[in-house]
């Protein structure tokens, strides 16, 4: 890791350049743990319903110095324009301790992390020589948004080149799957385990470019303009069911469930039918998730526990519940675009938010007052006036 350089990265989604990181990679110093320290620094600009916001993140990780080098800490700062979080995690014997600085209460105990530089090399090795193509590789990696590791299959998929500056640079195409989140990445790495390009989902791609080019024409991503045209007004309280044509990206799939079915009629085009009818039947296996407290769904916070009472505690039917949640949710927040990636007990704490903060809200106060909840993600229709 001596004297490896840092790496900038333009950030681009749906076609605009939304913003800019550098990757970096040194050995530790002072009384810094570990023996190799790596870190992400990423802003990116957000825009929506006239108003703009800069977030930035910045990610380090400190690693042993013996194999299986064990990631010892990690620490997780997160700005928006009037808030900054963060958060540490470091490794005992028998857990993996997390605070968030200026939150009250204890730290939180977690099963040990298994992650470790290992997992690192998986996702960029250094050499391209003896990689077996088609041979997937699977690896433990801590992530905060669960708090708690996650299992990533590294597949290197084939030896390719890619033109850079006039020259030919032979690479590996690796493709890395989040097996928890469903999340698929594409990296082209070079030797030295430079990666020149990553495709993350459908939507983000980072771009290997020189300093200043990375931090050049920024323009950032209009949430609203992002959104999916349709071709006239679908007024869908008069409607029980509704057939659209949905052109995507060649690596996207739409779900097929209950409620929506999809046939896909070429690469890149799909035919979805939307109805009304029942969801599928919930099994025991999946009510324990839903139940559960996990990453931003802090449910077993004592403030959320307090409000769920507060809310529900004279309540005995569960749709009641989810009736009075509901609506005290939607009642208390300030809708403002929100850029910051919450927790529920934060969003409960500052009242403002979008979407994601009404969501994250209103699941922890469930599952707080034991009814099993889950946030599910899609589009939204927006009226005909729009």
């Amino acid at each position: 890791a001596h004297g490896r350089a840092a790496a900038w990265y333009g950030l681009y989604m749906l076609d605009r350049k939304v913003g800019h990181a550098r990757v970096w990679v040194r050995e530790a110093v002072d009384d810094e743990p570990g023996r190799v320290v790596m870190g992400t620094d990423a802003e990116l600009r957000v825009e929506g319903a006239g108003r703009g916001n800069t977030v930035v993140i910045k990610e380090t990780r400190f690693f042993g110095g013996e194999a299986p080098y064990p990631l010892v800490k990690a620490r997780f700062v997160q700005q928006t324009p009037g808030l900054t979080t963060t958060r540490v995690a470091v490794a005992e014997a028998d857990a993996l301790v997390v605070s968030t600085e200026g939150q009250p209460g204890p730290p939180r105990r977690l099963a040990p992390t298994k992650d470790s530089l290992l997992t690192v090399l998986a996702m960029s090795p250094t050499s391209l020589e003896g990689l077996e193509i088609g041979r997937s590789v699977s690896m433990p990696l801590f992530e905060w948004e669960a708090l708690g590791d996650q299992t990533v299959s590294v597949t290197p998929k084939r030896l390719t080149s890619l033109q850079r500056s006039g020259v030919q640079l032979p690479v590996v195409e690796l493709e890395i799957r989040y097996e928890r989140t469903g999340v698929k990445a594409v990296s082209l790495i070079a030797a030295g385990g430079v990666a020149l390009q990553t495709t993350l989902g459908p939507g983000l791609v980072l771009k290997l470019e020189e300093e200043s080019i990375a931090k050049a024409d920024v323009t950032g991503l209009d949430v609203l303009a992002a959104g999916i045209p349709v071709s006239r007004p679908l007024t869908p309280a008069e409607r029980e069911g509704l057939t659209m044509s949905v052109s995507v990206p060649a690596s996207v799939t739409l779900p097929s469930g209950a409620g929506q079915r999809v046939e896909r009629v070429s690469p890149t085009a799909f035919t979805v039918t939307l109805d009304r009818s029942p969801g599928d039947l919930v099994t025991p296996e999946e009510l324990v998730p839903a139940r559960a407290p996990l990453g931003p769904v802090d449910s077993d916070h004592p403030a959320l526990q307090a409000q769920a009472r507060l809310l529900t505690g004279a309540l005995a039917d569960a749709r009641a519940k989810v009736e009075v949640t509901q609506q005290w949710v939607f009642k208390s927040l300030r809708k403002e675009l929100a850029t910051h990636i919450p927790r529920a007990s934060e969003v409960l704490s500052r009242r403002v938010g979008d979407c994601t903060e009404h969501t994250w809200l209103f699941v922890a106060l469930m599952r707080a007052a034991g009814v099993p909840a889950r946030p599910v993600y899609g589009l939204m229709y927006i009226d005909d006036a729009s």
